[in-house]
């Protein structure tokens, strides 16, 4: 529960104000899932992992696991056709939720599903797992969209950690069990406190991902169509998959490959992954 006692400060701060905007660069892949009239790309982890969702072509949602360039499809349970796979952590564990708002845990290398759904929400959509098994993402106790709160599920105790009527987005967890988001702005929450923050010269920049060791923040950012970035070390660089108009940056790992979706000129999605310089390619 969300306690009154809970200490909330608001910090205002500015990432580097010296940082450096560059244009993208890098090798762009894309990833489409076989025969998927839509494929999406949400994580990936340090082994180059990636997951993310798929429509077929009677279209169903499915979620999926991209790993050694074989995709796994995956679907909470039998009842429910429609699932997002959003998270993934270095061991295999796979968060996300089906559409009629129940959040999972997946196990990747034993096949089984768990329940992880916020006490008394209607809606659970988890959308990060860090490699201590800490969760993070949204719910909501109406299933209203602008009703959203953050949660961070640490070990067996679930508490909300943004403030009831201030839609959240949450963009993911580190292993220092730092949560990041976007409220009116992008924030990071640690230990009980909020710092707000922008991206340098973004004032419209939305959080997206996060990686493991907090020091690479994805996302994307408006109002000139829709651009993905990466901010890393002090430099902000935009991504734009070659010939799109609309690209989304949702996941980087600690190499600074990032994954993400675009929409083709005829409004396709497909997924795609940055790679920068000579980073692995693995997935």
């Amino acid at each position: 529960m969300f306690r009154s006692t809970f200490v909330i400060a608001i910090v205002a701060i500015v990432l580097n104000c010296m940082a450096l905007a560059v244009a993208q660069s890098g090798t762009y892949t894309q990833v489409d899932y076989p025969q998927a009239a839509y494929t999406f790309a949400y994580a990936i982890n340090d082994k180059g992992e990636i997951v993310g969702a798929y429509v077929d072509d009677l279209g169903f949602l499915h979620g999926y696991l991209l790993s050694g360039g074989v995709f796994t499809p995956i679907n909470f349970r039998t009842d429910y056709s429609d699932t997002v796979a959003a998270g993934i952590n270095n061991v295999g564990q796979i968060v996300g939720w089906s559409l009629n708002g129940h959040g999972f845990l997946y196990d990747s290398v034993g096949k089984v599903f768990h329940a992880l759904d916020y006490p008394g929400a209607v809606g659970t959509y988890p959308v990060s797992i860090n490699n201590t098994g800490g969760k993070t993402g949204t719910f909501s106790f109406t299933g209203g969209v602008n009703e959203l709160m953050g949660f961070q599920c640490l070990g067996s105790t679930c508490n909300q950690i943004t403030p009831t009527g201030m839609p959240a987005t949450v963009a993911g967890i580190t292993d220092a069990a730092a949560v990041f988001g976007t409220l009116s702005a992008p924030f990071r929450f640690a230990h009980g406190r909020y710092q707000r923050f922008m991206i340098p010269g973004e004032p419209e920049a939305r959080l997206s991902g996060v990686n493991f060791a907090g020091t690479a923040l994805v996302g994307w950012m408006t109002p000139y169509g829709l651009r993905g970035f990466i901010y890393r070390a002090g430099v902000l660089r935009i991504l734009n998959f070659p010939g799109s108009p609309n690209t989304q940056a949702s996941g980087v790992n600690e190499d600074g490959v990032v994954v993400g979706t675009f929409f083709d000129s005829d409004g396709i999605s497909h997924g795609f992954v940055w790679t920068p310089g000579e980073a692995p390619t693995n997935y």
